[in-house]
């Protein structure tokens, strides 16, 4: 049975890609603000999940092109907006 979607409440690509990072990005930043974590250690975290993601994908055989996410680039800035 087929279910009927509304074409309003479907996105592309991009726009659900784009929703993800400013969410990751709002929460990573909330994080480094609160002094949950520091820059450090989110630093890290983010190499370690980066590896092991790079792991899991070459083990599976899929592409693994993927560089650090954009947690990088924020820590890289040194800033908080």
């Amino acid at each position: 049975m087929a279910i009927s979607i509304d074409p309003k409440q479907v996105v592309s690509f991009e726009e659900l890609l784009m929703f993800q990072v400013v969410h990751a990005e709002a929460f990573t930043r909330l994080l480094v603000e609160k002094g949950v974590v520091t820059q450090e250690e989110l630093m890290v975290m983010v190499k370690v999940v980066d590896r092991d993601m790079k792991r899991t994908r070459k083990e599976k055989g899929l592409v693994t092109n993927a560089s650090l996410t954009h947690c990088q680039l924020f820590l890289a800035n040194d800033r908080v907006d």
